[in-house]
C-alpha cells in the first residue's frame, strides 16, 4: 500500500492501517432488550439510549481525538471538512450538515458516555470497552478488536465487531494509514530504504500479527493468507475481511478520505476539536461554535501561508 502524490509518484509505504469499525461489548444486554446491532445513526442513538445505565454500563465511549471521530458523522449527514478536497480546500465547518453532525455526536457523548469522556485517552476508552463498562466504541480496528483478541478482555463471549453505522446521506467509515518514508536530507538513504524493506516485509508483518496480536498490518498477501485468517477469525467473525473492506471503501468510488491527505488538515482539525468541545460542554450552541470555527480555520490557514 504505497503513498503516492498527485502525479502518481511513490513517497512512502504504509505500515499501519486505520479502518474505523464498531465494537459492541454487551450483546447480552442488547439481546435481553430485543435490540439489534445498529446499522444507521438513528439506530445507534436508540441503542445507546436503551443500554445507558443498565447494570452501570454506558451506551457509548469515545476519546479526545475528535477530528478523527467526527468526520464520518459530518460526511454521513452529507457534509465534509473542506469544500471539495484536495482541489478546493476552503473549510466547510459551518455547513448545515456539519452543524447537524456536531449536534448529533455531542448528544451521544453528553447523554450516553462516561463522565469526563472528552478528556479520555484511547487507552481509557479501550479499557471501558474491554471490561464491558461501555457498550459501544467506534474507532480504528486495532483499538476495537482486543474485545475479541486480548487476554485482558472480560467480554469475549458477548462482543461483536462490525461496520460503523451509516449516516442518513452517506456511509463513509473513516480509513487511513501511517507511512514510512525517507526525508530528502537523510544522510544514509540506502540504509533507510533497507530498513523500510525489512520492516514492511511479509515475514516481519506476519511476526507482528503472530507475536504481538497486531492485525492492522498493510500487506494484503499477509491479510489474505490462511494463517492470518485463522488468527483473526473469532466467534465466526472474519476480522481481516472487515478490515480490508473498510480500508478499500475510499478507493471504490468517491475518495471521501481526501480531506486527510490535505497538508492543512491538522490546522483545521485543531480548530474542529476545540469547537466540538465547546458544544459538548454546553459553552456554545453548535451553529455559533461552527461559525466561529469556520472563521478561525480560514484565519489560521491564511496565517500559515495558504491561499484561499
Amino acid at each position: 500500500m504505497p503513498y503516492r502524490d498527485a502525479k502518481g509518484a511513490t513517497y512512502g509505504y504504509s505500515w499501519e492501517g486505520g479502518a474505523m469499525v464498531m465494537g459492541l461489548s454487551r450483546m447480552d444486554l442488547m439481546e435481553k432488550k430485543g435490540l439489534k446491532i445498529p446499522k444507521t445513526f438513528a439506530e445507534l442513538q436508540q441503542v445507546c439510549a436503551e443500554i445507558n445505565g443498565v447494570e452501570n454500563v454506558t451506551g457509548i465511549v469515545s476519546f479526545q481525538l475528535h477530528h478523527w471521530c467526527l468526520p464520518p458523522y459530518i460526511q454521513g449527514f452529507g457534509g465534509n471538512i473542506f469544500r471539495n478536497p484536495p482541489t478546493d480546500i476552503m473549510p466547510a465547518l459551518n455547513s448545515p450538515e456539519a452543524i447537524q453532525a456536531i449536534e448529533f455526536y455531542a448528544n451521544l457523548l453528553k447523554n450516553y458516555a462516561p463522565k469526563g469522556v472528552l478528556t479520555y485517552t484511547e487507552d481509557q476508552a479501550r479499557q471501558a470497552l474491554l471490561t464491558g463498562r461501555s457498550n459501544i466504541f467506534i474507532h480504528s480496528s486495532a483499538w476495537i478488536t482486543p474485545i475479541l483478541m486480548s487476554g485482558d478482555s472480560k467480554v469475549k463471549n458477548t462482543s461483536r465487531v462490525v461496520r460503523m453505522p451509516a449516516g442518513p446521506v452517506r456511509d463513509f467509515p473513516a480509513a487511513n494509514s501511517q507511512g514510512l518514508g525517507i526525508p530528502k536530507n537523510a544522510k544514509n538513504k540506502k540504509a533507510a530504504w533497507e530498513f523500510i524493506k525489512w520492516a514492511l516485509s511479509p515475514e516481519i508483518s506476519m511476526r507482528l500479527v503472530k507475536e504481538h496480536g497486531h492485525s492492522s498490518v498493510c500487506r494484503k498477501s499477509v491479510i489474505e493468507s490462511e494463517e492470518y485468517r485463522k488468527l483473526n477469525t473469532v466467534n465466526g467473525q472474519d476480522l481481516g475481511a472487515l478490515y480490508l473492506e473498510v480500508l478499500g471503501l475510499p478507493a471504490k468510488g468517491e475518495n471521501y478520505m481526501a480531506y486527510r491527505t490535505v497538508k492543512e488538515f491538522p490546522i483545521v482539525g485543531d480548530v474542529l476539536n476545540k469547537a466540538f468541545e465547546q458544544v459538548a460542554t454546553g459553552q456554545l450552541a453548535a451553529p455559533a461554535a461552527m461559525n466561529a470555527a469556520q472563521e478561525q480555520a480560514i484565519a489560521n490557514m491564511r496565517r500559515a501561508g495558504t491561499a484561499l
